[in-house]
């Protein structure tokens, strides 16, 4: 199979090969989670081994080999694998590499042309920077893939990379249509860790649309799959733990449509290739924040599990965690660069958040009562204090208030729909806004 670049995949290919024909050996390159990264190290892949050019491509995660593994073979590039449990092939000029595995056999292998590595943005863990170091001190040319290119601590990559090109901005690659437009669904309490009904915002939102969860543990994963289940919504958790016959099996039963939520622990993040492991197409429709996350990595990372396109397809995100209150807009323009200041959102979304009434029963007493206090003080003025009947004006209030009408329609339309509303029962917290961001990436604002 012929690998075939997109226009901004052969752009960011030939600015990476005039920087390095400059003379620049560390090179970054930074692509929005779904633009195509794989293809694109295939691609470079495959020209040097064209010439006979050794590369070591580095995943920081068993389940990343075995996706990028598979990427080579559908793309017909022999290769071997270094990685606990795989059969070596140490004459394979292409070797992807299990940075917990390479970091013990450093002293037993060739030094390639150049080095790869996934998901720039770990380099400064311990056994990255000990691999790298190695291959770049020994003369390796070193590329780096990321769509995020900030480390967890705030600071940028220049002390690892010389150079850096940039790709499109999600925004973009939603308007050209390798991605999907979304919806973006958020509590309006920026202060409470995780709120709202789990089951039932998705039977609101996204019924019937294949759903991963992001979970803060396994038992919180657990607790949320049987609310599901006994909901009649068949759902499965999966963690870095789960044994890989049953994480296989699991996943391929989700792509069947057998299972519509997988909520998972650690596992969708960074460069998960879902159809790699199930070994057929998967497409994620939508995504739902279990927990809180202080990487802007992850948080996009999470939110592109779902931007993957498909015909006619509009993703949910349902961000209970709030998280957008810490990073912004998905799709906003940002300035990435290897300085500490990368990431910035130099232009918010098209659409503005749209904060939407609170459904939790204290909020709806509160609503009800200043709107019965409104009607009241509204006829006061017209009922006398006294009636020829000898009734006090106190009871004519309270019976014209009964019988009165509200005239002001939105405010009637508002207690209406938060009569309607019940409280919700989830374990962790009863507070949720119906929403807070309502997000599809079209012009104009609703």
């Amino acid at each position: 199979m012929a690998i075939c670049l997109r226009p901004y995949q052969e752009r960011v290919s030939h600015e990476v090969g005039a920087i390095l024909r400059e003379g620049v050996r560390r090179v970054l390159v930074q692509m929005s989670t779904g633009a195509g990264k794989t293809v694109l190290a295939s691609h470079f892949i495959e020209r040097a081994q064209a010439t006979g050019r050794r590369i070591f491509f580095l995943c920081h995660r068993i389940e990343l080999v075995a996706g990028t593994s598979g990427t080579l073979e559908r793309y017909g590039i022999s290769h071997g694998v270094i990685a606990a449990g795989y059969a070596a092939n140490p004459e394979a000029l292409i070797q992807v590499c299990s940075i917990d595995t390479l970091k013990t056999r450093l002293g037993d292998v060739p030094t390639p042309w150049a080095i790869i590595v996934d998901e720039t943005h770990h380099c400064r863990a311990a056994g990255w920077e000990q691999a790298i170091s190695h291959f770049v001190d020994a003369g390796s040319i070193l590329i780096g893939l990321t769509a995020t290119p900030k480390r967890l601590d705030g600071r940028g990559l220049g002390a690892f990379f010389d150079s850096i090109v940039l790709g499109p901005q999600t925004a973009d690659l939603i308007t050209s249509g390798h991605l999907s437009g979304f919806r973006h669904f958020m509590p309006d309490a920026p202060d409470r860790f995780l709120v709202g009904d789990p089951v039932a915002h998705w039977q609101r939102r996204a019924v019937g649309l294949r759903s991963v969860g992001f979970a803060k543990d396994t038992a919180h994963s657990r607790r949320i799959v049987e609310q599901f289940n006994a909901a009649g919504v068949p759902a499965a958790h999966l963690d870095a733990n789960t044994p890989k016959e049953e994480r296989r099996n699991t996943i391929r039963a989700f792509a069947d449509g057998h299972i519509l939520v997988l909520i998972n622990v650690d596992l969708f993040g960074e460069g998960f290739d879902l159809a790699a492991v199930a070994g057929r197409p998967v497409t994620v429709d939508c995504v739902m924040f279990y927990r809180r996350t202080k990487s802007l990595s992850l948080y996009l990372q999470w939110a592109g599990r779902a931007l993957r396109p498909a015909p006619n397809k509009t993703a949910i995100v349902l961000d209970h965690a709030g998280n957008w209150y810490l990073h912004g807009d998905i799709d906003a323009v940002r300035e990435w660069s290897l300085g500490d200041d990368t990431g910035k959102i130099a232009k918010p979304a098209e659409r503005a958040p749209i904060t939407c009434l609170n459904a939790s029963a204290r909020r709806v007493s509160r609503t009800l009562k200043r709107v019965k206090l409104f009607t009241r003080t509204a006829n006061a003025a017209d009922t006398p204090s006294r009636s020829k009947s000898g009734k006090s004006s106190r009871k004519l209030r309270k019976a014209s208030c009964a019988k009165r009408p509200v005239k002001n329609a939105k405010l009637r339309e508002q207690i209406r729909k938060e009569k309607n509303l019940k409280p919700t029962a989830w374990p962790i917290s009863p507070d949720w806004a119906v929403s807070a961001a309502t997000k599809t990436h079209t012009s104009g604002r609703s």
